[in-house]
């Protein structure tokens, strides 16, 4: 299946105030220096996922209603527009637009599809939104569309005939040691890429059974501190 990827990305001047000026331009006709390209982990792991069933992924990032650079992708069987708060507006705008240049069904995807699915249902050639992380649902909302057996689909919130079909969350994965890693090929490697939105954290709780401190610079274990002499009963004065 041909899937088409869109991603909208805020123009500077939409950025918080007082952040640090960054370019979002999309990827046609960069300058010597380049654009800085905002790389998306959950745009890069959606096409690694739908990659490793055998679609086909195209990716347009866009930071206006280019109406030219949709109709170059040619007809997608389905697109899939990933939103985040700043760039809302403009994904308005490209869905309109997308609706008018090929049809193809929409499937809005996202922070900002999480967490306002309704107004993203409402977009014009919407069918359905991806609430669930996109790697773990798209791939079975694909297999099962061509049986028209998409409704029910967890992960995702689907129009159907009786109103909005508003389905659980997928359940995650025994294991993510086969997970494809993130298809970062579709972000130009000759240009330069702005990783945002992922940072691996660690977390410990507790320490260690014995009490002791942690190893000294030499390697040996700091034994933990005497226990105080016992205050109790007082002394007489």
């Amino acid at each position: 299946m041909n899937v088409a990827i869109i991603q909208p990305v805020p123009a500077p001047s939409a950025r918080l105030a007082g952040a640090a000026p960054r370019q979002a331009r999309p990827a046609r006709a960069a300058p010597a220096g380049g654009w800085r390209l905002p790389y998306r982990f959950d745009v890069a792991a959606l096409a690694a996922a739908l990659r490793a069933r055998g679609h086909n992924v195209s990716l347009t990032i866009l930071d206006t209603c280019d109406e030219s650079a949709l109709a170059a992708q040619g007809r997608p069987e389905i697109a899939f527009i990933y939103i985040e708060g700043l760039a809302a507006d403009l994904a308005v705008r490209l869905a309109g637009t997308l609706a008018a240049v090929h049809g193809a069904p929409l499937v809005p995807f996202g922070p900002h599809a999480s967490y306002r699915p309704d107004d993203c249902l409402s977009l014009p050639g919407a069918e359905a939104v991806l609430v669930g992380p996109a790697d773990l649902a798209a791939a079975e909302y694909l297999a099962r569309r061509t049986g028209l057996d998409h409704a029910r689909t967890p992960g995702f919130w689907v129009k159907c005939a009786g109103g909005v079909m508003r389905n659980p969350p997928p359940h995650p994965p025994a294991s993510l040691a086969r997970s494809p890693p993130p298809a970062r090929d579709l972000y130009p490697t000759d240009l330069l890429v702005d990783a945002a939105g992922f940072a691996e954290v660690h977390a410990a709780r507790g320490g260690e059974a014995d009490g002791a401190a942690p190893p000294a610079a030499g390697g040996a274990r700091v034994p933990p501190p005497a226990p105080a002499e016992p205050c109790w009963p007082p002394t007489a004065a």
